[in-house]
């Protein structure tokens, strides 16, 4: 699921928290948005989020955003988050050979988030980026190399 960064889940569903009018302690504001400041070091709830849908419907309703808006800001967010080459640290999974089309790679950076990234074509030079959860992430690297291009390329919405 992408996460909208509108802190919703951190405010009201913290697991370090008992009383639900206490926001998470660890909730940031950066950038419009709001993120954990330890987020490499979350608690197992938080790791295990997960929710049954692309983008985050209490977030989209949090935010009043259009399905549109939605995708428009999990563009901007990751391109603030994700862009710059210092915060990544490996690639976990390299499926650069299974298409001539598009080349995909599944990600880790330093803060611990997982993300796709997408090369539609070989000759344009703009990535796409998509974060996905740590079950994903986990799932995928349990697949040979062809059947997660395709789990990646069906849970962008581009496969059967």
């Amino acid at each position: 699921m992408y996460c909208l960064n509108c802190g919703w889940c951190c405010e009201q569903l913290s697991p370090l928290t008992e009383d639900e009018s206490i926001p998470c302690p660890h909730l940031i504001e950066r950038d419009d948005m709001k993120l954990c400041d330890m987020y490499e070091h979350r608690p197992k709830q938080c790791r295990d989020h997960d929710f049954p849908a692309k983008v985050c419907p209490i977030g989209r309703d949090v935010l009043n955003l259009s399905e549109e808006d939605a995708i428009e800001r999990i563009k901007r967010n990751d391109w603030i988050l994700y862009a710059t080459e210092e915060h990544m640290t490996k690639t976990i999974i390299s499926a650069t050979n299974v298409s001539p089309d598009i080349l995909i790679w599944l990600k880790q950076a330093n803060d611990g988030h997982y993300y796709i990234e997408r090369l539609p074509n070989r000759h344009e030079t703009s990535m796409n980026r998509f974060p996905v959860s740590i079950a994903f992430a986990e799932k995928l690297q349990t697949m040979t190399t062809e059947e997660a291009w395709f789990a990646m390329e069906r849970f962008l919405g581009f496969g059967d």
